[in-house]
């Protein structure tokens, strides 16, 4: 809607659809037609176009799948977070280890700290058949063997 006459006074009331025409009338002659730029027809077979659909969704799912910088620096921040978790769970394995080969090293497989005459020994027949001799003090596998026929109907060691 116009507010204002040709010569810039202000109109009191609006100007109906018709007074609107004809001021547009005026500009709709003053432009020529625009014709689109000619180009040659496209034909796509359904496969092509199949085709091309589905690299589009995919490649646009990629985009759309691709974290913001923000989510990034976290998803960074948690990765490093979870190798220093994992750098110290070894180093808390490797001494847990080391602890008990010296320990093992240690031992004289004897109870009471070695005070007493009688071993320490412990034995078990496991589901694989194997008969597993062990230090009960130290946890040490002494020996591990497949009994005989008579050990294990007769009783283990």
């Amino acid at each position: 809607m116009k507010w204002f006459n040709k010569d810039g006074s202000f109109k009191s009331k609006p100007q109906t659809d018709v007074e609107i025409s004809e001021a547009n009338k005026e500009l709709v002659e003053a432009t020529e037609p625009v014709e689109a730029p000619a180009s040659p027809a496209v034909s796509l077979s359904f496969e092509q176009m199949k085709d091309l659909m589905a690299t589009m969704a995919r490649t646009m799912g990629e985009e759309m799948r691709k974290p913001t910088a923000e989510e990034q620096l976290k998803l960074d921040e948690a990765a490093r977070r979870k190798e220093r978790d994992n750098v110290a769970r070894l180093e808390v394995g490797k001494a847990a280890q080391a602890e008990r080969d010296a320990r093992s090293r240690g031992c004289n497989h004897r109870m009471d700290n070695g005070r007493s005459e009688k071993y320490s020994i412990g034995q078990q027949i496991c589901s694989d058949g194997m008969i597993h001799v062990f230090c009960v003090r130290c946890c040490n596998d002494i020996k591990t063997f497949k009994p005989s026929p008579d050990q294990v109907s007769v009783s283990v060691g």
